[in-house]
C-alpha cells in the first residue's frame, strides 16, 4: 500500500540513552504512530525524546519540556523540583558518564542531538530575588547578593556539528520569554490531563467556518444539540470565557460540561497548533468514550492529514487500539505504524507492526499487542 508523503516528518528515531530507555531504535516510522507497552516500558519517554527536536539548539526550551511530566502530573513547584534537577532527570541515573543522545531522520536527513555534562557544587553570589523565586532588574536599595553552594549542572548540547557551551543550576531563568524562540520543527504534547484546564485550546476560536463545523460535528458526539462555541467576555479580570453554544440552553461555559467535550476541543486545537509538524498525545483514550473513539480518531487521522501533522500516540486501551486500526485501514489516508515496547538486559527494544498486523491479529487470534 502507497501513501503520498506531501509534508516534513520523523521518519527514523534512535535513542542511545535517555531516561530508562537504552538503544531503542524505531524505524519506518508512519504517518500515525502507536506506541504500546507495559507501564514504565518507556511510552512517555519516547514522546519526550521527539519533543526534544522541538529546539534543539535551545536549553530554554529543552527544560521547559523537562517539565512537562511534572507540570502535568501537578507534582512541579519551584521549590521542590528546581531547573537544575529537572534537567538531570533526563539523564540515565545508572550513567558514569552523564549524556544523553538521540539520532533522528527528519525528512531524509540525520539529525544527532547530545547533551553532556557533570554536577557541581559553584559558589556563587545569588540575590534575594533569586532565593524568593523570581528575578526583578536590579533597584537601588536592593540588598546585597549573598555568597551560596548551588547546584550547577555544566556540559553543553552538541546539535549537528555545533557546540553549545550550557549551565544551569538552582536559579536559572530564561534568558528571552519562550513564545519569542523559533522552533526547528512545530511539535504540540499532550498529556492526558491536559484538557481538563484547557489552557492550549486558543486555536479553536481561530478556525475557518469550515473547520468549525467539522469540530460542531465531533462535538455533537457528546451533546446532540450542541450548535457552536466561542469565546464571550468574562465578568472578572480573568479574561475571555469558553462557551458552548447550546440549542436548549443557551450559551454554557466549558467547565460545566464533562471531560469528553474538553478532550474533543484539545485535540482539535493541539491539531491546529502543530500543523506542518508533529503531534504527541500521550494515553490517547483519555475521557473519550469507548463509543465515540472511532468517530473521534476518524476525525482525528482526516485533520493530521489536512493540516500536514504527523502523529505519536500511547495508550493502554485495547478499544482504542482497535478503533485506530480500524480507522486506519478503512480510510487509507495515513499509514501506521504500531511499535511494542519492551525492556531486556538493560536495552529497550521496540518490536513493529504495521495496521494490516494489528487488523489481521484483531480479526483472527485477538492477540493482544499491550
Amino acid at each position: 500500500m502507497g501513501y503520498e508523503v506531501t509534508y516534513m516528518k520523523f521518519d527514523y528515531l534512535k535513542i542511545e540513552q535517555f531516561r530508562g530507555i537504552k538503544g531503542l531504535e524505531l524505524k519506518r516510522l508512519g504517518d500515525v504512530n502507536l506506541l504500546l507497552g507495559n507501564n514504565d516500558s518507556g511510552k512517555t519517554s519516547v514522546l519526550e525524546a521527539v519533543r526534544m527536536f522541538e529546539a534543539p539548539d535551545n536549553i530554554d526550551v529543552i527544560l521547559r519540556n523537562s517539565r512537562e511530566r511534572l507540570l502535568a502530573s501537578r507534582m512541579y513547584m519551584r521549590e521542590m523540583y528546581t531547573p537544575v534537577e529537572c534537567l538531570w532527570n533526563l539523564f540515565p541515573f545508572s550513567q558514569d558518564v552523564k549524556k544523553i543522545a538521540f539520532q533522528a531522520g527528519i525528512d531524509g536527513v540525520i539529525n544527532t542531538l547530545t547533551i553532556s555534562g557533570e554536577l557541581l557544587h559553584v559558589l556563587r553570589p545569588v540575590s534575594a530575588d533569586e532565593l524568593r523565586g523570581y528575578v526583578l532588574p536590579s533597584k537601588k536599595g536592593d540588598l546585597p547578593p549573598t555568597e551560596q553552594d548551588v547546584l550547577t549542572f555544566q556540559g553543553d548540547i552538541q546539535y549537528q556539528k555545533d557546540v553549545i557551551p550550557i549551565t544551569v543550576d538552582e536559579f536559572y531563568y530564561s534568558k528571552l520569554p519562550l513564545r519569542s524562540v523559533k522552533p526547528t520543527l512545530p511539535i504540540r504534547y499532550m498529556a492526558p490531563s491536559d484538557h481538563l484546564s484547557g489552557r492550549n485550546n486558543s486555536a479553536v476560536y481561530r478556525t475557518t467556518k469550515k473547520q468549525e463545523l467539522e469540530i460542531v460535528k465531533l462535538l455533537k458526539l457528546i451533546d446532540p444539540n450542541i450548535e457552536g462555541f466561542k469565546l464571550e467576555e468574562g465578568s472578572s479580570s480573568f479574561g475571555r470565557n469558553q462557551v458552548i453554544e447550546h440549542k436548549r440552553f443557551g450559551n454554557i461555559p466549558l467547565y460545566t460540561y464533562g471531560d469528553g467535550m474538553k478532550k474533543i476541543l484539545s485535540l482539535a486545537a493541539n491539531v491546529l497548533g502543530a500543523k506542518d509538524g508533529i503531534l504527541l498525545i500521550d494515553e490517547i483514550e483519555t475521557s473519550l468514550q469507548a463509543s465515540n473513539l472511532k468517530h473521534v480518531f476518524t476525525w482525528l487521522l482526516h485533520a493530521c492529514r489536512q493540516f500536514h501533522v504527523q502523529l505519536f500516540v500511547t495508550t493502554h486501551s485495547l478499544e482504542a487500539i482497535s478503533a485506530l486500526v480500524s480507522c486506519a485501514v478503512e480510510n487509507q489516508e495515513s499509514e501506521l505504524a504500531c511499535y511494542r515496547l519492551e525492556a531486556d538486559g538493560g536495552q529497550t527494544f521496540g518490536n513493529r507492526f504495521s495496521e494490516s498486523d494489528l487488523d489481521s491479529m484483531g480479526n483472527g487470534r485477538g492477540f493482544d499487542v499491550r
